[in-house]
């Protein structure tokens, strides 16, 4: 069972990673993609923290503070607009 969170976690942190990305790839993207896009980020970060209370694993806790910073860079342009 550990190891479903485990894989739960790090898709999670992967998908969190990817949306981070898409408005960098597409130099086009609006504001409006960056309120979706942090909520998204939001959501699985609260999969990983649900993850983390399930298993008290480590590797959650570093997915958090990934994840933590993945949405800091992400929502970086909406704080200094």
């Amino acid at each position: 069972m550990t190891r479903t969170y485990n894989i739960i976690g790090i898709l999670s942190c992967l998908i969190s990673f990817i949306i981070m990305a898409l408005p960098m790839i597409w130099y086009t993207a609006s504001a409006l993609w960056f309120f979706p896009g942090a909520i998204m980020i939001l959501l699985l970060s609260l999969v990983i923290v649900f993850c983390y209370i399930k298993t008290k694993n480590q590797l959650h806790l570093l997915l958090i503070v990934l994840n933590i910073i993945i949405l800091l860079f992400f929502s970086l342009p909406l704080l200094l607009s």
